[in-house]
């Protein structure tokens, strides 16, 4: 059986189990960035000489008019690569909004690809509904590249600025370290007069490395070790991960290690009433106390 007929009997079992409400596509390994904590600096099995997209073609033959049609939200995000790298990625939105009209489009980007005209354009698919766009953005000219290796702080913001005033509506999404904490408020206020509807900050769970330290004005939640059950995301929210390999799994975190062989929901959620439940999901959405562990992402002040 090849990849794409393989993925179609992979939607159509899932389909058959459970009901799917939202996809989450990951359309390319592409990506001009070098962020220390991304999978493409960590997985040593990772080849980033050899880029890969899903076309436009491939989405065509793959997903089910029937599943499509029973959507209500496509988002573009994965472990790899950024969405907007991928020279088709306008033609598959607007292929879903053709196929379901109402479906909720998302994307989530470290906006330096591309140019301010294409982001325009975006903007226009993007400004009816509760279509959004999320700008990965780590503090201000001299602090973004910090993180975000490799890309252009001027670009995203004239990039941003392109598709808000073309209609579109954008989230700041801001990872706080120690280099660019007395940042935030700053960053906040840029985002309120750029026309951001939302101002995100959060603290990744990720192990710092490449000089990266730890902000000093904000606390983790103390952890709880062997978490009494498990709240699974993709099940609660009714979404699905095609990879850009084109597989199917259930979610992004499984789907980091892309090469492994296909993992069905089914053979992941009896392992949860066992001793030894799936270790990715022991470790995303295992419950400490009353809260899974994907939720404790979000730091507090002191």
């Amino acid at each position: 059986m090849n990849q794409q007929n393989s993925a179609r009997t992979a939607i159509l079992k899932e389909m058959q189990y459970r009901d799917i409400k939202v996809l989450h596509l990951e359309p390319t390994n592409v990506c001009q960035a070098k962020c220390p904590q991304c999978a493409r600096e960590t997985v040593g099995s990772f080849d980033s000489s050899k880029n890969v997209n899903i076309s436009l073609d491939y989405v065509v033959d793959t997903l089910p008019l029937e599943f499509i049609q029973g959507l209500d939200k496509v988002f573009m995000c994965g472990s790899y690569g950024d969405p907007a790298a991928n020279k088709e990625v306008y033609d598959i939105y607007k292929y879903f909004r053709e196929v379901n009209p109402s479906i909720e489009l998302g994307m989530n980007t470290n906006g330096g690809i591309r140019g301010a005209s294409w982001w325009s354009e975006l903007g226009k698919l993007f400004s009816q509904g509760k279509n959004y766009v999320v700008f990965s953005i780590d503090g201000l000219k001299d602090t973004n590249h910090l993180y975000r290796v490799n890309v252009n702080f001027d670009k995203v913001i004239e990039n941003a600025r392109a598709f808000i005033d073309s209609g579109g509506n954008a989230l700041w999404e801001m990872l706080v370290f120690k280099h660019n904490e007395h940042q935030v408020e700053e960053c906040r206020q840029l985002s309120v007069e750029m026309g951001f509807s939302q101002f995100n900050k959060k603290v990744t769970r990720r192990i710092m490395k490449d000089g990266l330290q730890l902000p000093t004005k904000y606390a983790a939640p103390t952890p709880i070790q062997n978490p009494t059950k498990i709240s699974c995301h993709v099940l609660n929210e009714q979404s699905l991960y095609m990879a850009f390999t084109g597989k199917i799994q259930p979610c992004c975190w499984i789907g980091t290690h892309y090469y492994d062989d296909n993992v069905c929901m089914d053979t992941i959620d009896v392992t949860w009433g066992t001793s030894t439940p799936h270790p990715i999901c022991v470790k995303t959405c295992g419950v400490h106390g009353s809260c899974p562990s994907v939720f404790k992402q979000q730091w507090l002040e002191r």
